[in-house]
């Protein structure tokens, strides 16, 4: 009997493909190609291909061919309008039920031969959107399926709130019943990139992300942009490049801490955390600890924790397979 896998998360930048035996990882292939190519081009052939290459790649790596394949699943952007098999998204709240209920299979001839089942992302209802009603609206395409990936790996037996890094910061309300309550999203991955790399403070952050952060930076800056506005805090980081002694390492962790501190203030004006109540901060361990320290330090936010990076492993990939189960396809 087949058991070889494989799982395909596709991001605006980046797509991810892996192979698995049950659950064992047995390898993968990363190619840097995602939705972003076809909102660019306006042709899914970029993407197309670069999935195609990820799934022979991933394949050979592992010395195994396409026929040996039991079930192929993808999830994230790659479901949406500019991915390759749009589905609507399942409404909150949402189980691995709804999510398992709503997958799709879709052909792809050029890609290859056997089907590609497809895993709904999760939104808000509240559309039609209003201007004025804009904050009620939120959706996701991927974090879904890390979040049943954690829920799979650690026990969750009451409401709690996780925090997935990326270009967009997701916050996610679970229940003790795995149940996908809410979200809210962020840009400030995208945010913090476009500052360091297309905005006057670019000549002074050219050595991008250093080794190690400056916690006093991070704090520092985490409170001028919760005092002040991410904008002014922004500014500073110019200021001290040109009148103080800091290190470009410190001045990188004083927006770092600018721009975190604006996701967590997002994240307590929604109501997301409660206190109390355990928050788990997902992610490399450089931003499990900035935003630790920045809830913590300047918020006053407990109950924080930090899963280690075995834990957070290829979540995605996980989730997608237990989906998959409870679809009755493994």
């Amino acid at each position: 009997m087949r058991s070889l896998s494989l799982t395909l998360d596709t991001g605006t930048s980046n797509t991810r493909v892996r192979a698995w035996r049950d659950s064992q990882l047995l390898g993968g292939k990363d190619v840097p190609v995602g939705v972003r190519d076809t909102a660019r081009t306006g042709s899914h052939d970029i993407l197309r291909a670069g999935v195609r290459e990820a799934i022979q790649s991933t394949l050979r790596s592992i010395d195994a061919n396409a026929s040996e394949l039991a079930l192929v699943v993808g999830s994230g952007m790659v479901t949406s309008k500019l991915g390759l098999h749009e589905l609507p998204h399942s409404v909150a709240p949402a189980r691995i039920d709804e999510l398992a209920a709503g997958m799709q299979s879709a052909q792809f001839e050029d890609i290859l031969a056997a089907p590609i089942w497809f895993i709904p992302g999760v939104r808000h209802d509240a559309a039609p959107l209003a201007i004025g009603r804009a904050s009620e609206m939120d959706m996701m395409r991927g974090e879904e399926t890390e979040v049943i990936g954690l829920l799979n790996k650690i026990t969750i037996d009451r409401d709690a709130l996780i925090l997935l890094p990326g270009s967009h910061a997701k916050f996610v309300e679970v229940d003790g019943d795995a149940t996908i309550l809410r979200s809210l999203t962020t840009l400030s991955g995208e945010m913090l990139d476009l500052l360091m790399h297309q905005s006057v403070l670019a000549s002074g952050l050219k050595q991008g992300w250093p080794e190690a952060l400056d916690p006093d930076a991070l704090l520092a800056g985490a409170r001028a942009s919760r005092k002040e506005s991410l904008s002014r805090a922004a500014f500073l980081v110019r200021a001290l490049e040109l009148f103080s002694p800091a290190a470009e390492s410190a001045r990188f962790s004083f927006l770092l801490g600018a721009v975190l501190v604006q996701d967590l203030m997002s994240c307590m004006a929604g109501n997301m955390w409660v206190s109390g109540r355990p928050f788990f901060i997902c992610g490399r361990p450089m931003m499990q600890r900035a935003y630790a320290a920045v809830a913590q330090g300047v918020l006053g936010i407990a109950s924080i924790v930090t899963p280690d990076q075995n834990t957070l492993a290829e979540l995605a990939g996980h989730g997608a397979l237990a989906i998959a189960r409870r679809r009755g396809l493994l």
